[in-house]
């Protein structure tokens, strides 16, 4: 059976998410401490935003951040969805990752049901956007979860999110995984 490029994407997810667990051992000395990394996540952000190589974003320390038409995408990144050269269906696709993205970032992580939705409804964004986009796909996906998770409480949010899903397992999408 010859596997796609997303259908392989989508399979190293899914291993993501089934990593973790164990009994903790991470194979280092407990006497040895890491070094510690140079400058702050806030520093490279704001690094980031002054050499343009990401979009004017959101850092408001509001984990959703502003929805003002509530479309479940912030408002920030549907401004940079719509400003992309990218075909109709292509920004669709991109509206339902950044959507799904945020709401990984609010769901409950203690409620399992709601895990494994957002796991089953993340790995359709992705198959979506792999369905629209050629080469460009891996990059798209990546940028929704660099553009979304782009402060401190963002990015806790996300790690409490992967940490939920650790050790379980979704199906791939049936169709392209599109909702439109």
């Amino acid at each position: 059976m010859k596997l796609t490029r997303a259908a392989l994407l989508l399979l190293s997810m899914m291993g993501l998410y089934a990593c973790g667990g164990g009994d903790g051992d991470t194979g280092q000395d407990p006497g040895i401490t890491p070094p510690a990394a140079s400058g702050s996540v806030r520093e490279a952000l704001l690094k980031m935003d002054a050499d343009g190589a990401a979009p004017k974003l959101n850092r408001d320390a509001d984990v959703a951040g502003p929805d003002v038409d509530g479309n479940g995408v912030r408002d920030d990144l549907d401004a940079y969805i719509n400003s992309l050269p990218d075909t109709e269906l292509q920004k669709k696709a991109l509206r339902q990752g950044y959507r799904v993205m945020r709401s990984l970032l609010l769901l409950d992580t203690m409620d399992t049901t709601a895990v494994l939705d957002g796991m089953r409804s993340s790995n359709a964004a992705i198959w979506c956007i792999y369905s629209r986009y050629d080469s460009d796909a891996k990059e798209k996906s990546g940028d929704i979860e660099k553009y979304s998770v782009n402060t401190e409480e963002r990015y806790k949010a996300y790690a409490l999110f992967n940490s939920a899903a650790s050790g379980h397992s979704a199906v791939m999408p049936r169709g392209n995984g599109c909702d439109e």
